[in-house]
């Protein structure tokens, strides 16, 4: 008789892999949903910081001041005039336009509005 096991009683060992040969299916799976899974997580904390970042920015624009306080009764028809004619300088470099034909533009729309006619397309202009 022979020393070996019946072969009902051996164990098949399945192959070993071959060197460089693809990683299996379901562990690159695995692999892909770890990352799918780091991904996520990174997107949401960025996505919830700069959500603060946004809020933050509202907090403090939503605190400025946009009107300006009344005018009182103090401040001077000079100083008031001044100012205006400082922010329509400002209004007429920010648009490349002389200050005169913003002046007569402003002017025409505003005599328009009180009139209740449609304002001059073409208002005329003195000159600086």
């Amino acid at each position: 008789m022979s020393s070996r096991p019946p072969p009902s009683l051996t164990r098949r060992k399945s192959p070993a892999p071959k060197p460089h040969s693809p990683p299996r299916l379901r562990r690159l799976i695995y692999i892909l949903i770890g990352l799918t899974a780091l991904l996520c997580a990174y997107y949401s904390y960025r996505f919830g910081k700069s959500k603060q970042e946004v809020v933050a920015g509202l907090r403090k624009v939503a605190s400025l001041r946009w009107v300006r306080e009344p005018v009182s009764r103090e401040d001077s028809t000079e100083e008031r005039d001044a100012v205006i004619e400082m922010h329509m300088k400002g209004l007429a470099y920010a648009l490349g336009i002389p200050v005169g034909r913003l002046a007569a533009a402003i002017a025409n729309a505003i005599s328009a509005d009180l009139n209740g006619s449609p304002p001059d397309r073409h208002p005329q202009t003195k000159q600086e």
